[in-house]
């Protein structure tokens, strides 16, 4: 099955049965979709850091997450009549991101051709976040090696490793964003840390 017919619906993106009401993420939600010009700026604000670490991960620490990050919030304006209040914020959010690292992975080809030729002069906040994030993880020469391992883990078995380690996300929320069952998740996991054990021996996940 192909990246595409697996895409997540971002409309169909459930909030977590367990999840609590966050009233200051409802009300954000709520303005965004009225159009409140201030609430894409409150939401970058709040979100660009979290987008721009799980985007930064999911692309396998590549030098153009902020090409990607802006991507997901220009999409997240232009699609925010879509939101539905049953889900969260956060997670509409990286379901977006999501669709947006797969496709990224599809063309990143072009991208790099366009990147070189024209080098971004301002940098976002977003990839500087997104540097300092992974920062106490790879001081460590173990850090380090447990990076570059998951980067070069095949796309399918880095987006769980991402979503539900690195990210902490429960293994229904990690289905839900990228359309597969449960038991896809599970062997894909399970996948992932047999070749993360080859590389590094008796890895914690």
């Amino acid at each position: 099955m192909t990246d595409a017919a697996r895409r997540p619906d971002v409309q169909a993106v459930a909030r977590p049965p367990a999840a609590a009401s966050n009233p200051e993420e409802d009300r954000l939600a709520r303005a965004l979709v009225a159009g409140d010009p201030a609430a894409l700026d409150e939401v970058v604000q709040r979100y660009a850091p979290q987008i721009a670490r799980q985007v930064h991960r999911l692309l396998a620490w590549p030098e153009d997450v902020a090409d990607v990050v802006q991507e997901v919030f220009v999409t997240a304006l232009a699609k925010r009549s879509q939101f539905r209040s049953e889900s969260r914020l956060a997670t509409w959010l990286t379901a977006i991101a999501v669709n947006h690292c797969r496709r990224h992975r599809r063309t990143q080809w072009f991208r790099l051709r366009r990147l070189h030729r024209v080098r971004s002069e301002v940098e976002s906040s977003g990839g500087a976040e997104a540097e300092r994030a992974d920062a106490a993880v790879v001081r460590t020469e173990q850090g380090q090696a447990v990076q570059a391992a998951v980067a070069r883990l095949p796309h399918r078995y880095r987006e769980v490793i991402v979503l539900h380690y690195l990210e902490e996300l429960p293994i229904e929320e990690v289905s839900r964003l990228l359309g597969l069952s449960r038991g896809a998740v599970d062997t894909r996991l399970s996948r992932a840390r047999k070749k993360l054990k080859t590389e590094l021996g008796d890895v914690e996940l």
